[in-house]
């Protein structure tokens, strides 16, 4: 039988009637009770095979929010320069504006990944 040290975690062989009696470490020699050694078997998970469909789902928002950030922040550069609240009005409006629409692409994406899902175990014919 094969058994395992516990000290220095060498594998050995010993014959079956020293089983649960104590005996010396070949490498360390220290002694523990020899007990069967049974490695452990870790599966691995298995592969995510990704489905084309992702790839073709509609873009996340994060773009659309960044484009937010710059319209509002441009339009604080520009109504500064022009010393024009309208001007500032107008880009902080543009920039919610983009942010709404962040919101509603998210929200399409989501609901175009779920109706995706459905479709996929539908029975075929």
């Amino acid at each position: 039988m094969k058994t395992q040290c516990p000290n220095c975690k060498a594998v050995q062989d010993v014959p079956e009637h020293y089983a649960h009696k104590e005996i010396k470490c070949l490498k360390c020699q220290k002694g523990f009770i020899a007990a069967e050694y049974k490695p452990i078997i870790i599966d691995r998970p298995p592969k995510i095979k990704r489905d084309e469909s992702e790839f073709l789902a509609p873009p996340s928002s994060t773009m659309l929010n960044i484009l937010a950030f710059l319209a509002i922040i441009i339009s604080l550069f520009a109504a500064v320069a022009s010393e024009s609240v309208i001007v500032f009005i107008v880009g902080v409006g543009g920039g919610f504006l983009l942010v709404g629409l962040a919101e509603i692409v998210d929200s399409l994406r989501g609901i175009f990944l779920l109706l995706r899902k459905i479709s996929q175990n539908l029975p075929k014919k």
